[in-house]
């Protein structure tokens, strides 16, 4: 399964970057050592309101998991009669378990709302 995602660049990454062009366009103004110096901070800032983002995405792509798999157990989905609601329950919750594990691993602790239990072929709600 592909978990990739695409994300676009945001207003803040973008003004950081026209800043770093700004800034390289002119560097013959500015001593060699100031240059290093805004140059290291400008790419920083932009490393770390890239991983903001990245990890605003994880959360809503976490979240929105939860809310299928809460929708579908709305809508009375019976996996054990209906493959196929098996089989997208089962798709759903590996979604929403890499993306809790991605969550994890950057400090997050994560809240399980619904989940899905492949083996009693039930949604679980807490």
């Amino acid at each position: 399964m592909d978990h990739s995602y695409a994300r676009a660049m945001s207003v803040e990454e973008k003004y950081i970057v026209d800043l770093m062009q700004l800034l390289d366009e002119n560097n013959h103004r500015i001593k060699e050592e100031t240059y290093r110096q805004m140059s290291n901070i400008l790419k920083k800032l932009y490393d770390h309101t890239r991983n903001v983002n990245e990890l605003n995405t994880l959360i809503v792509l976490y979240r929105k998991t939860e809310q299928e798999l809460y929708r579908a157990h709305l809508k009375k989905w019976d996996p054990h009669t209906n493959a196929g609601h098996h089989q997208e329950c089962i798709k759903l919750e590996e979604e929403r378990r890499y993306h809790m594990h991605l969550l994890e691993k950057a400090g997050f602790e994560c809240e399980i709302e619904v989940y899905y239990d492949a083996s009693e072929r039930k949604i679980n709600l807490i």
